[in-house]
């Protein structure tokens, strides 16, 4: 079970590091004005992981149930040989989603990088 979480945590600070990492490479590269190349690959890059993240976070705590809800019903009802359980209330839904939502913990790591390279762009600035 904690090789299990460790895993996890190294996934959720890995992933996150290395596309700070290519985007910062890719703002640099595109950059025209020498002087802000690097405080704007900083601050693109940290911005764009951290509202990624942000995003995620909003999602792990169902503000996107409703939404996927309503789309899979309208999809089951336009393609009939989908498989998909139409009985499924709107409330079990959420309850079965809402058990399966324990793991938005391990997004802090990658937060946290995402909030560092936003920092270090403003101290470049």
């Amino acid at each position: 079970m904690k090789k299990r979480i460790i895993k996890r945590y190294i996934k959720a600070t890995l992933i996150p590091l290395i596309a700070n990492i290519l985007l910062f490479i890719g703002v640099y590269l595109i950059g025209s004005v020498e002087s802000t190349k690097l405080i704007d690959a900083f601050q693109v890059s940290g911005l764009l992981v951290f509202l990624f993240i942000c995003l995620i976070i909003v999602h792990q705590f169902g503000a996107f149930d409703f939404i996927v809800f309503s789309v899979t019903r309208l999809f089951a009802r336009l393609f009939p040989w989908s498989n998909v359980d139409m009985s499924v209330s709107y409330f079990d839904y959420v309850t079965s989603k809402k058990e399966a939502r324990k793991s938005w913990p391990i997004l802090w790591p990658g937060l946290v990088i995402s909030l560092i390279s936003i920092i270090i762009g403003f101290c470049l600035y």
